[in-house]
């Protein structure tokens, strides 16, 4: 599956310096799984162009999972859920006949 976000777009949106490259690895790793995560929560195909909701959803969940490697200190979400501002801005992406 290709990545919903670039490793560009999700630095700029998480203020991290672009000639910073110490996290490149780990930040690619968690743009690979909250892209996986965000297309299973859709249930259909992500159009191409990925949605601008879309790519910020996943800058968004990836700078949670980032700023919070073990741990879900502001219940932001639980188990089998995303954290709401994911949720809020692909919700309606969401294919509600594939439960």
């Amino acid at each position: 599956m290709a990545d919903l976000a670039t490793l560009e777009q999700v630095k700029q949106g998480l203020r991290i310096d672009a000639d910073n490259t110490d996290d490149d690895a780990l930040l690619a790793l968690l743009i690979k799984a909250a892209s996986e995560r965000i297309a299973g929560y859709i249930k259909s195909d992500i159009p191409d162009p990925v949605p601008n909701a879309v790519v910020v959803a996943t800058i968004l969940l990836v700078g949670h999972l980032y700023q919070n490697t073990d741990s879900n200190p502001d219940k932001a979400f639980d188990l089998g859920t995303l954290p709401h501002p994911v949720t809020a801005l692909i919700y309606h992406l969401r294919d509600p006949a594939l439960a």
